[in-house]
């Protein structure tokens, strides 16, 4: 004997129950009416059904997603359901399957832990996979309707110079601008120069000399272009 075929993309019944898990139970138990020939109850298997099958949503199983350039691929997955009841529909069920190539039947028998938790004898029974599909809506883009306009701000210039307590000029100091990393030396008369940092307020310089390191702030008031760091490296 063979049955009714069940769909292998949308599953039957999807139009009564809008749950992918609800509508895929709903598949599995119109194409089981109509091939197993006995009464179809979606129940735990709890109590032994001698003159039916008994069905059970038992787990979800994840499928390989697809990749589309153009829009959302739905969520795929397997509902995965237990079915217990009469040997000779379970028997019926099983040649049905094999012969149409679907739904996909699963022969490892549930664990002794999945019968305790169902609080279930373990007994006969069948995995029988239905696939679901969960929408993902593609979201709305608007469009750009006008040139694109990226304003930045000029850069600016900072030049200064390192000293010592007393004026002193301090050689080979290294100079770093905190916020972009960019750094330099100062030469023998204690000057350094960047030809562009941020336009921050404060911009951050960091001094390093002597095995110390210390940072400036220099505030908006300050002009970059003619900067004084005074530092005292003397011993504590």
């Amino acid at each position: 004997m063979t049955g009714t075929e069940p769909t292998g993309t949308e599953p039957r019944g999807a139009e009564q129950h809008s749950g992918p898990i609800a509508a895929a139970t709903a598949s599995l138990l119109e194409w089981l009416a109509a091939t197993a020939e006995v009464e179809v109850r979606t129940a735990t298997p709890r109590a032994p059904v001698e003159d039916g099958l008994s069905v059970w949503p038992l787990a979800l199983l994840p499928e390989r997603e697809l990749r589309n350039a153009t829009k959302r691929e739905p969520l795929r997955l397997r509902v995965r359901h237990l079915l217990t009841g009469d040997v000779d529909a379970l028997d019926r069920v099983l040649a049905a399957a094999v012969a149409a190539g679907s739904p996909s039947i699963h022969l490892d028998p549930p664990s002794d832990q999945a019968w305790l938790a169902l609080g279930a004898a373990p007994r006969p029974a069948l995995l029988i996979d239905m696939p679901a599909r969960v929408a993902r809506p593609t979201p709305t883009v608007p469009l750009v309707r006008s040139p694109l306009r990226v304003d930045t701000a000029p850069p600016v210039a900072a030049r200064g110079r390192v000293e010592a307590s007393g004026g002193i000029a301090m050689a080979g100091v290294r100079v770093e601008v905190v916020s972009t990393g960019a750094w330099t030396y100062t030469d023998r008369a204690g000057r350094f120069a960047f030809a562009a940092v941020p336009e921050e307020s404060p911009v951050r310089l960091a001094v390093q000399g002597r095995g110390r390191r210390l940072v400036a702030e220099i505030t908006p008031d300050q002009d970059l272009s003619d900067l004084v760091i005074q530092l005292n490296f003397e011993e504590d």
